[in-house]
């Protein structure tokens, strides 16, 4: 087993680069050593720089050349950005992480997969989301058949009255999560609607969405407009033959068990086995579930275990997307 730091590079110096990725992978300095940001803005490369004490650059040419440089992450919006960044990233040689959405359309996405295997780099698409503590809860409460077998999902998130692109900007992780939750069985229908739905991939508005599966399970993804959100806000929701469990969104352990704890019904004194229900304060059980993405691609990387997020999975969420426009525009129910 190789125990050497992985040496990264991050394209794209925002938020997403530096809050993030560069966060994220500080925190693990064990087995990640940030060497390099490429960006086109000088001002958000001196950020970085002063933050990370690194090597910047402005040139994609210059920046794949770095030799020691083992993973790049793609971090950069638009995200219409990730294919072209992606396939030259891989195509010098190196592995690959890159923001979600991967990509926007289906035969980017396959194009995208051709090159990972062709060049025989990994690329790892960032569903953070499926170690969500919430939706980890939510999960195991569906295993465990708390509700019996499941016939209902529903996932909803409120967002902004004017915000567009929304379909591409959370939607990517509650299908990632409803494919985990239904072990990727095949979609076999998609009704939509959408708030401008002949606009571009950025500028679609608030979306609501029904998806049925081969299994006969019926999923309902909604992003709605808040006139005044104090906060984005989502929650999960399930069916089952024998009752139903909701679940909020949480962002730690203290969180959890506070918001479950209000739970009616059946689910009420459902507790996941992972959660450690002696708590001494909500400072000691802050949890970034993040880290957990990044585990898993030292693991791959250094210890040749499995890829857990795969982007073959990933290409349905794409395929789904892509039927949940298609859907809106023709104003009825899309067969896949």
């Amino acid at each position: 087993m190789n125990n050497k730091k992985i040496d990264v590079g991050i394209i794209g110096a925002g938020g997403s680069g530096i809050g993030i990725h560069g966060r994220l992978l500080s925190e693990s300095k064990d087995r990640f050593n940030i060497i390099s940001f490429c960006d086109t803005d000088k001002e958000k490369l001196k950020i970085a720089q002063d933050k990370f004490k690194v090597k910047t650059f402005t040139s994609l040419e210059e920046f794949l050349k770095q030799t020691n440089m083992e993973l790049v992450i793609i971090a950069t919006r638009p995200h219409s950005t990730h294919f072209l960044l992606a396939l030259g990233a891989m195509q010098a040689g190196k592995n690959v992480v890159v923001e979600k959405p991967m990509c926007i359309t289906v035969e980017e996405a396959k194009k995208m997969i051709e090159v990972s295997k062709k060049n025989k780099v990994f690329l790892f698409p960032f569903q953070n989301q499926r170690w969500n503590l919430g939706f980890m809860c939510f999960k195991e409460a569906l295993e465990k058949k708390v509700i019996g077998e499941v016939k209902f999902i529903e996932v909803r998130r409120n967002i902004k009255c004017d915000d567009k692109g929304v379909v591409y900007e959370f939607m990517p992780h509650f299908i990632d999560c409803i494919l985990v939750l239904l072990n990727f069985v095949n979609p076999v229908e998609v009704s939509a609607v959408l708030e401008n739905p002949e606009g571009n991939w950025d500028e679609l508005g608030f979306v609501y969405a029904c998806i049925r599966f081969k299994n006969d399970v019926f999923v309902t993804i909604s992003q709605l407009p808040d006139e005044t959100p104090k906060t984005i806000h989502f929650y999960w929701y399930a069916a089952g033959t024998e009752g139903s469990i909701w679940q909020e969104n949480v962002y730690n352990k203290y969180d959890l068990l506070y918001k479950n704890a209000r739970r009616t019904g059946k689910a009420q004194s459902f507790v996941p086995e992972f959660l450690e229900t002696k708590i001494k304060g909500e400072k000691e059980m802050k949890d970034d579930f993040s880290l957990n993405f990044y585990d898993n691609v030292y693991q791959v990387l250094r210890e040749g275990k499995e890829q857990l997020v795969k982007p073959e999975q990933v290409l349905i969420q794409i395929e789904i997307i892509e039927k949940i426009i298609e859907s809106a525009r023709l104003g009825r129910a899309i067969k896949i």
